[in-house]
């Protein structure tokens, strides 16, 4: 079976991503036998920067979550390679010629404009067209999607997220920015206030290094995974600092509507808009009474 491949880190799949999907798709559908050609995204895993700098990405979607979502975008296959430092010393020839075409009875590439590989990224996107064409593969180069002026890119869309600008940010998806997890116990003070909620660690590693949004409250949507329900919510995020000092980093999200247990869950928290920054308030009665607003803030915008 012939292959129509792109490779990227595509961190997020967001609609730049889906717009090289739907290039290999398009291909596809205008050849003789397209039932005789697979849709393959190669990606890298750890995120090659946070290899190279050392530093960690803050990542848009897990690994799971990538694959899933290039799936659902209409690629077929998608094959994950271990990046290392060793990984980074192969020239960009060798790379090509073995890891790319070498293994995959390669028809059609498509990358995009800004697509670097190979030892000190010596491999160019317009070297993947001069070497394509000599082994007589269809390439295409494809131009970076504009939204407002600037182009899409996860490094943009993870600036958004971290300052709280989560409707720009899934503009830019192409679908609201979630966070999946367990649930897990914390102290049960917003039981205690009457607003009970199902809360998420991102210091217990079960998240991962993704990217957090700014401090505040937030209108979400929650859905129990194993379940497929899905509620409104309003979700803090923070560090909930009328509770106390030196509390862990939590997401905590009080579900609309929800009767029942939640704890060990698998739930998915989409982040839709942002109500208000994170404030410490002077007493539990008045965080009270601004729970109960933020409740009714969201409830006004849900749509």
């Amino acid at each position: 079976m012939k292959t129509a491949l792109t490779i990227g880190n595509f961190d997020g799949v967001h609609k730049g991503h889906r717009a090289l999907v739907d290039v290999l798709r398009d291909w596809r559908s205008n050849q003789v036998e397209p039932d005789s050609i697979k849709t393959m995204a190669m990606t890298f895993e750890p995120h090659p920067r946070e290899v190279l700098s050392g530093k960690p990405v803050e990542r848009l979607c897990t690994s799971h979550e990538r694959s899933q979502r290039l799936q659902r975008a209409g690629i077929d296959e998608v094959r994950l390679i271990a990046f290392s430092k060793e990984y980074a010393t192969i020239p960009a020839i060798e790379f090509f010629e073995k890891h790319v075409v070498g293994s995959h009875n390669v028809a059609f590439i498509a990358v995009g404009y800004n697509f670097y590989f190979g030892h000190n990224r010596e491999g160019t996107p317009e070297k993947i067209l001069e070497w394509s064409k000599e082994k007589g593969i269809q390439a295409k180069l494809v131009k970076g999607i504009e939204a407002d002026g600037e182009t899409i890119s996860s490094t943009r869309i993870r600036k958004l997220i971290a300052s709280g600008h989560l409707p720009a940010a899934s503009r830019l998806l192409g679908r609201d920015y979630s966070i999946s997890g367990e649930v897990e116990q914390g102290d049960q003070r917003g039981r205690l206030l009457g607003f009970p909620t199902a809360n998420l660690y991102p210091s217990s590693g079960k998240i991962g290094d993704l990217c957090m949004p700014a401090t505040g409250v937030y209108l979400t949507t929650c859905t129990i995974v194993e379940e497929g329900r899905s509620f409104p919510s309003v979700t803090n995020v923070g560090f909930k600092p009328t509770i106390g000092e030196n509390k862990p980093f939590c997401i905590e999200s009080h579900v609309l509507g929800f009767q029942g247990n939640l704890y060990g869950k698998l739930i998915t928290v989409e982040f839709k808009d942002r109500i208000r920054s994170e404030k410490k308030f002077d007493s539990l009665d008045a965080l009270k009474l601004q729970i109960q607003e933020d409740i009714e803030i969201a409830k006004g915008r849900i749509v």
